[in-house]
């Protein structure tokens, strides 16, 4: 998925031209390929691309801990704020 389909989702969704719904409506009217191998734009594919940290131009590494459970498992735990380490994405 490029950055120019990012762009025009948050674009569109900012300036009122509709919900989720709407702007995954106009992403298949005008082709634009789903980052689901082929299938069409959903509300719930929107909806998760606004709500990503690391799309509005920030992200924090450093946020997660994974301990080993058992032999195989593993458990993520999040580690405090302070031991976030903030970065800057295109």
């Amino acid at each position: 998925m490029s950055n120019a389909v990012i762009k025009e989702i948050y674009q569109r969704y900012l300036d009122g031209q509709g919900g989720v719904s709407t702007v995954a409506q106009w992403l298949n009217e005008n082709d634009y390929s789903s980052p689901r191998n082929g299938k069409s734009w959903g509300r719930s594919v929107v909806r998760d691309i606004l709500s990503r940290e690391m799309y509005t131009g920030h992200y924090y590494s450093n946020r997660i801990y994974h301990m080993k459970v058992g032999i195989k498992g593993e458990k993520k735990i999040e580690r405090p704020k302070e031991e976030w380490v903030p970065m800057s994405c295109p």
